[in-house]
């Protein structure tokens, strides 16, 4: 399984004189499959209501939204974020998503 992560799924390449280092669409692929796999996670996190998995991918939706210049969503996470860890009491965030699963 990793080698078809590192292999497809990866915008690292290792060896800089491969022709995957040039190939522009290989790397968009590999940027693209990366991406579809946190989308996947996330479905499944959400079809299994398991919060914990959903909030672990924040960071990584965010900075993917980062990227695709939709800057407003990734505020939008980042600020979920901060109240989910600083600002709402463990209580109210218990509270808050017990009734939203």
């Amino acid at each position: 399984m990793s080698l078809i992560i590192d292999d497809f799924a990866s915008p690292w390449i290792d060896d800089p004189t491969t022709a995957a280092a040039t190939d522009c669409v290989h790397q968009n692929i590999c940027l693209l499959l990366r991406d579809l796999m946190y989308v996947a996670a996330l479905v499944h996190a959400i079809s299994d209501s398991d919060f914990g998995r959903v909030e672990n991918l924040f960071v990584q939706l965010a900075m993917i939204f980062r990227g695709a210049g939709s800057n407003n969503y990734c505020m939008e996470i980042l600020h979920l974020i901060l109240n989910l860890k600083y600002i709402w009491t463990p209580d109210f965030v218990y509270v808050l998503i017990t009734f939203s699963s």
